[in-house]
């Protein structure tokens, strides 16, 4: 039986970055959605299992709910499966009710119980725990024991965390409830990093897996997202690998500018590094680090001028540190030479090795802001 796990797709989130439009974000998570349709399609999987916030039920729109809906009409030959987690829960007031239920081969579980779903064909059946309130307390994790006569492949799909205290708020699952479970695979939601890169743990005789999120919406989200792509035989043999699936992926990345003689070089730099990447679909947040003379030192501005183009959204974060000639400037007859010997003069009197730190962070950032002042004079002379 193949199939595609994946979880937290936050559809309709209203969340901003500091670099895209949350106008921007929505169509990045429906395109993602919809690759990951396109994914199953070209696979021919059996099933695709959502485990939980697969939409923001506060956030989402009419609009945004008939895109879904209009999504999952189109032709497939396998079964759509949610679970709803802290942000879609399904209880009485749930936006899920009675909107989708015209949707062939799609199962929405209520909240509040396991449900049950059987697949003879596939020798598959299915327990599945929906959230029926923003919060679970308790730890919910499907048994097999407590179900009669199920089928040979057993899969559970909840949302929740690995939490062997029990205290935390959304599902706290200890290890002994998956490994008591009787199931083959556990597909889990709500981590949003995956812990299935190199295959899934495993817990007694049951495999478990979060695939984190499919697609980024900020910076706390960055680096590769995707799905699980699975395949599991009557034997429980179970085969998982991690698929790429973002339409738009988020990266801080460092340089260091020691490494570079000229800007040009850095420039060229940060291009081969992405090079295969296509611009549209980066976001970048770059901090250049590093030490460099005075003469070295070039405009943030121009810098991201020649990047802005490659990349879809640009911040650039400067920490680069300046070379002071220290005693050349303490001899200088103007400002900085009476600031510099001041602060030089403090640091050499000072036995106490913290207040030295603050003198030498005072005589930097001073430094910095004197010769920022010269090249903007420049600038207008």
């Amino acid at each position: 039986m193949k199939f595609i796990h994946c979880a937290d797709l936050h559809l309709g989130s209203q969340a901003q970055s500091s670099l895209l439009k949350p106008d921007r974000i929505r169509r990045d998570l429906m395109l993602t959605f919809k690759k990951i349709l396109d994914l199953g399609r070209r696979e021919e999987i059996d099933l695709l299992l959502i485990c939980g916030d697969f939409i923001e039920s506060h956030q989402i729109d009419r609009r945004g709910l008939r895109e879904i809906r209009e999504a999952l009409e189109v032709a497939r030959d396998f079964e759509v499966i949610v679970v709803c987690g802290n942000h879609d829960p399904f209880g009485a007031a749930s936006i899920y009710q009675d909107y989708f239920d015209s949707v062939e081969g799609l199962h929405i579980i209520p909240g509040g119980a396991v449900q049950r779903l059987d697949f003879p064909n596939l020798d598959c059946s299915i327990l599945a725990y929906s959230f029926a309130n923003p919060y679970l307390d308790e730890s919910v994790v499907p048994q097999a024991r407590d179900f009669e006569d199920l089928l040979p492949i057993k899969i559970g799909m909840v949302h929740g965390e690995i939490d062997d205290r029990q205290q935390g708020r959304y599902n706290p699952i200890p290890q002994s409830l998956i490994a008591s479970s009787g199931l083959d695979y556990l597909a889990l939601g709500h981590i949003h990093l995956s812990n299935a890169y190199d295959g899934p743990p495993q817990v007694g005789t049951t495999y478990y897996a979060w695939p984190g999120i499919p697609q980024g919406r900020h910076f706390k989200e960055s680096g590769e997202k995707g799905v699980l792509l699975g395949e599991i035989r009557p034997d429980s043999r179970l085969e998982l690998d991690f698929v790429p699936m973002a339409n738009c992926r988020f990266f801080d990345d460092r340089f260091n500018v020691e490494l570079y003689k000229k800007k040009s070089e850095l420039v060229e730099a940060i291009f081969e590094k992405y090079r295969d990447q296509d611009p549209e679909q980066i976001v970048l947040r770059l901090r250049l680090f590093g030490w460099m003379d005075e003469a070295e030192n070039f405009e943030v501005l121009s810098l991201q001028e020649s990047l802005a183009s490659r990349f879809a959204a640009l911040e650039l974060i400067d920490e680069r540190r300046l070379r002071w000639d220290l005693e050349k400037m303490r001899s200088e007859v103007n400002l900085r030479g009476i600031f510099v010997n001041l602060l030089l003069e403090a640091i050499e009197a000072s036995s106490d090795e913290l207040l030295r730190k603050r003198y030498e962070a005072a005589l930097d950032y001073g430094l910095r802001a004197i010769s920022e002042e010269e090249r903007l004079v420049d600038d207008y002379s």
